[in-house]
């Protein structure tokens, strides 16, 4: 009896005021790992402007992109370390904030060197935008729904790999190869302003989970 209210209570709140909110988290980390993919891929378009302006290889202008690729790389496992310990608002924020900065540096760069070292940060703050990002998809969604939030999710890089290389090329040869890199730092500040604004850890679903636990022990007599 106690176990079959207990799980009434968990359904009523499943289907309760969460409803909306789940649906806005996701859109919250869609956003905040699209803004970051959108940067890394804001570099392709204009590297022939680049190499003429700074006069380097494409050897050289690779190594843009794997300055970005790298962090995310060795910083995969201490950025899912610190979403557990500092939750996924924060790091998810902290990085959006950082990759900001990346792209405000690349936009602003007077050297290859600055566009280096903007795109080393950019990465950093990426890596911690990936992991912390999508683990706020199962705190809101139940695992009956989660495979189409996720499947959702997953279609960003697509989306961020069809928009980057088809609209930067155009904007950037009509305004310069620094606006593919401005247009970057826009899309992150927004993202990381809703991230800290928006997301909300799903108190309620830990309660579930502390209902459940409640209701076996009562009905085993653990």
């Amino acid at each position: 009896m106690v176990y079959s209210l207990e799980l009434k209570t968990v359904r009523e709140w499943g289907n309760g005021g969460n409803m909306g909110r789940k649906w806005l988290m996701l859109v919250v980390a869609f956003f905040s790992v699209f803004s970051f993919l959108f940067a890394m891929q804001s570099l392709p378009p204009v590297i022939p402007q680049i190499m003429e302006e700074f006069n380097v290889s494409h050897a050289e202008t690779s190594l843009l992109m794997s300055l970005v690729a790298l962090p995310v790389i060795f910083l995969s496992l201490p950025a899912g370390i610190l979403t557990v310990k500092w939750g996924p608002k924060r790091v998810s924020g902290l990085g959006l904030i950082l990759a900001t900065f990346g792209a405000l540096t690349t936009y602003l760069a007077n050297s290859f060197l600055w566009l280096e070292i903007g795109r080393l940060i950019l990465g950093i703050g990426g890596a911690l935008v990936a992991v912390s990002a999508i683990s706020i998809i199962p705190q809101w969604f139940s695992r009956e729904e989660l495979g189409k939030a996720m499947g959702i999710y997953a279609i960003n890089m697509p989306i961020v790999t069809i928009t980057a290389l088809n609209l930067l090329p155009r904007i950037a040869s009509g305004f310069g190869w620094r606006t593919s890199f401005l247009i970057a730092t826009i899309i992150l500040a927004a993202a990381a302003l809703a991230n800290i604004s928006l997301i909300r850890g799903n108190h309620r679903r830990r309660n579930q989970s502390q209902c459940m636990l409640a209701s076996r022990i009562s009905k085993y007599g653990l």
